[in-house]
């Protein structure tokens, strides 16, 4: 469902903000936190195939240009920086923690 990717996506993009954009660690709890007690998820299983498809699928999202994803990545919660570039190592790393393997 799109409401349970976004909060997935949401608590990667807080631990991407902790990473690069110095979002206490704190908040990125709170996030995490809060989203739980709404009943939605902050992560998922996928087997190797579906994870895969997951990642080309996100270059083709409304927030890609240039070939690039851009993020809006929190300092604090409500002060955002728009339309960040992020290495792919990070994006991946972000998801790694999101994105749990099936084996």
């Amino acid at each position: 469902m799109h409401g349970e990717a976004i909060s997935i996506g949401t608590v990667a993009a807080a631990g991407l903000s902790q990473k690069i954009s110095g979002l206490p660690a704190r908040d990125v709890l709170r996030i995490e936190n809060l989203l739980q007690a709404a009943g939605l998820p902050v992560e998922v299983r996928l087997n190797p195939v579906r994870r895969k498809k997951l990642l080309a699928a996100m270059r083709h999202d409304k927030k890609v240009s240039g070939g690039e994803i851009k993020f809006v990545l929190a300092k604090r919660i409500g002060r955002v920086l728009w339309g960040q570039r992020i290495p792919d190592e990070c994006v991946q790393e972000a998801l790694v923690l999101r994105l749990s393997t099936l084996d």
